[in-house]
C-alpha cells in the first residue's frame, strides 16, 4: 500500500527532524540518545534520518485516517511508542534501503521490547527528485506475535548480531490494522 507525501509534508517532517536534532543537542533526549546501536550510524545528529522516520510515521497516521495531530511534534522523548490511537500504541519502524524486507526491533532495544509498543508497522520510505516521497506500508505485527515469532540476527546481512527481526512476507496486511484501529475509534467514542 503505498501513499505519496507532498512537498508541504516533507517540508514539515524536515523542521521536525532539525528540531528534534536541537533537542538532542540540548539535552532533551538523553534517554533516547544512549540507545544508540554500536556499530551503526548515529541518528541523534541526523536531521535528515529523523525527517525520514517522522514521514513514514505521517503517511501512516494519514493513510489510516487520523490528524497529523495525533503524532508528538515536540522535540522531547515520544516514550516506548510513536503514536497511540485509542489504547492501541503504534511504534512505526521505517528503512530508505531500497532493497529492505525486514522489521527490525534495535537491539539497544532489546530490554524494553515487552513493554514497548503494542503494534509495529513497517514502511519504507523513498525520496522523489521533485521533493515529494513515497511512503510503502508494508505490514504490521502485534508485538507479542513478534516477540514470540522473530527471528534473532547472528550478524548477517548488515544486521548487527542479536537484533530481533521479521521479514515483510510474514507481517498482516495494512487493511487489517487500519479495521482494528477504526474499532478501536468507535469504542471510544470518536467519530472518524
Amino acid at each position: 500500500m503505498g501513499v505519496t507525501l507532498d512537498k508541504a509534508a516533507v517540508k514539515k517532517c524536515e523542521v521536525f527532524g532539525r528540531n528534534v536534532v536541537a533537542g538532542y543537542a540540548a539535552g532533551r533526549k538523553e534517554r533516547s540518545k544512549a540507545l544508540f546501536v554500536p556499530g551503526k550510524p548515529t541518528i541523534h545528529d541526523n536531521w535528515q534520518a529523523q525527517a525520514d522516520a517522522r514521514l513514514a510515521e505521517l503517511a501512516f497516521i494519514r493513510t489510516a485516517g487520523f490528524s497529523d495531530d495525533y503524532l508528538n511534534w515536540s522535540d522531547k522523548c515520544d516514550g516506548s511508542h510513536d503514536l497511540k490511537l485509542h489504547n492501541l500504541r503504534i511504534d512505526v519502524k521505517s528503512s530508505t534501503h531500497p532493497r529492505a524486507e525486514r522489521l527490525i526491533w534495535p537491539v539497544s532495544k532489546n530490554h524494553f521490547i515487552q513493554d514497548a509498543a503494542d503494534i509495529l508497522v513497517a514502511v519504507k520510505l523513498k525520496r522523489k527528485d521533485d521533493n515529494s516521497a513515497i511512503a510503502e506500508l508494508v505490514g504490521w505485527v502485534g508485538r507479542h506475535t513478534f516477540m514470540q515469532k522473530a527471528e534473532v540476527s547472528k550478524g548477517e546481512a548488515r544486521i548487527v548480531k542479536g537484533t530481533k527481526f521479521m521479514m515483510y512476507d510474514n507481517l498482516s496486511n495494512m487493511l487489517d490494522l487500519f479495521h482494528i484501529t477504526r474499532i478501536a475509534a468507535a469504542a471510544a467514542g470518536s467519530n472518524l
